[in-house]
């Protein structure tokens, strides 16, 4: 009797997008932090509402610099990091993403859920209840 093999197919991996930073006051550069962009994959960053991928100056597996639109605002968006491309094979991360916005020294507490005062820019709100924007 022959024994039937299986073949061990590899888990795609999840894109993590852990932490944004923004240039301040220029707001013309953009650094992603996280987990697996080096899927060998194309990668692509897009930005709220703007119809174009972001340039991408640097990648790496834990790490994405892009360049800004160049109307960029302060305010709120959704970011997304695509690796793999489209057609459903790719692995992609999203993150709520506000530029420009500070948090008040008086207003962080002992919340978990704020970021230091004048240390993040541009932070994921991972907390229910908290306001799209702060500050």
């Amino acid at each position: 009797m022959m024994g039937v093999g299986q073949a061990a197919f590899a888990q795609p991996i999840d894109v993590t997008i852990t932490e944004v930073f923004v240039d301040d006051p220029v707001f013309d550069q953009m650094t992603i932090i996280g987990q697996d962009f080096d899927s060998g994959n194309s990668l692509e960053v897009t930005l709220g509402e703007f119809p174009d991928p972001l340039v991408v100056v640097s990648e790496a597996a834990d790490k994405i610099v892009v360049e800004l639109p160049a109307l960029i605002t302060k305010g709120d968006f959704l970011l997304r990091v695509t690796t793999g491309g489209g057609g459903g094979g790719g692995r992609s991360d999203v993150y709520n993403l506000t530029i420009g916005s500070r948090v008040a020294a008086d207003a962080v507490g002992a919340s978990p859920c704020l970021p230091p005062p004048l240390l993040r820019f541009a932070y994921r709100h991972r907390c229910a209840g908290l306001p799209a924007r702060v500050g």
